[in-house]
């Protein structure tokens, strides 16, 4: 980036939903306020940066610096968004209660699609955990008819 050269800036991964954090001259950058930093460039100037989405139901994936925008991650296909997404159709059968967990699982799918592992198994454990809310869905559905006696 322009007005960091020679200082090691970099950004650090830290894993499945933890926020990508910026380290300059081998030192983290905490936030100020909502994903937003102060890193201090060649010329002792405080330049903002800032982490932003690139979609609704991806975390923080694109990290912005003096107007340019750098992808921390690959933004995924739309049929990875579409596998991890159809858990939502939870909404429209289950209510809150299904949109609740349709929405928590679309999450968790799609940090799932971003870890370093062979498609097929990052396939079967996002359609296991997707599957997993529905029973669940199921489950509390039951629970909740049979505590109020209904059928």
């Amino acid at each position: 980036v322009e007005g960091f050269e020679g200082r090691n800036l970099k950004l650090i991964d830290r894993g499945l939903f933890r926020t990508t954090l910026p380290s300059i001259d081998g030192n983290v950058v905490k936030p100020k306020m909502f994903y937003r930093f102060s890193l201090t460039d060649n010329n002792g100037q405080q330049v903002e940066a800032k982490l932003v989405n690139d979609h609704l139901i991806d975390l923080v994936n694109i990290f912005e610096i003096k107007g340019q925008r750098i992808h921390v991650r690959e933004p995924l296909t739309w049929y990875q968004y579409a596998w991890s997404a159809w858990p939502l159709l939870l909404l429209l059968i289950g209510g809150a209660i299904g949109g609740a967990l349709g929405g928590a699982v679309t999450v968790i799918n799609v940090q799932l699609f971003r870890i370093r592992a062979h498609s097929f198994w990052r396939y079967l454990v996002t359609l296991l955990i997707s599957l997993l809310a529905v029973v669940l869905w199921f489950t509390i559905r039951i629970a909740i008819y049979h505590r109020l006696g209904l059928r």
